[in-house]
């Protein structure tokens, strides 16, 4: 647990230290393993989705994550509330309880930016926001 908190005050630092702007894309690994200033014990990767976006694309793209995925869970947990199909409805229910597991699964031990079953989560809960948009006001 300490290297893991290390790891993430490294990636503070690193954010500080960039003025907020991040690393770029792909160079967490190289700041933490050559400009570490706290003690990781050999280990370079954040492993930490959260901290990871932070540390390599900076405040404002972290933000907009954030934000993303906040958006996503209450839109489908709204279309959830309403929803009157029960197929439709064990859909939303799946795509819910994913984003749950992502959010806890997304600070496991091992790196899932570039994972791309998380890439078709998101893909597919904006297909069935959607597909719930064009059921409701259907396109004339």
């Amino acid at each position: 647990n300490e290297i893991r908190v290390n790891l993430i005050k490294n990636s503070l630092v690193f954010v500080f230290n960039s003025f907020g702007f991040g690393v770029g894309a792909g160079n967490s690994m190289y700041y933490m393993q050559n400009h570490a200033v706290y003690d990781t014990e050999g280990i370079i990767n954040v492993h930490n989705w959260w901290f990871e976006i932070l540390t390599e694309y900076g405040v404002f793209i972290f933000i907009g994550s954030v934000i993303f995925y906040v958006s996503l869970f209450i839109h489908l947990y709204n279309c959830y509330k309403k929803l009157e199909i029960n197929e439709e409805k064990k859909i939303c229910e799946a795509l819910l309880i994913s984003l749950i597991i992502f959010f806890f699964a997304s600070v496991s031990s091992s790196s899932i930016l570039n994972l791309l079953p998380q890439w078709i989560l998101f893909s597919f809960g904006l297909g069935f926001l959607n597909y719930y948009r064009l059921k409701k006001e259907p396109c004339v």
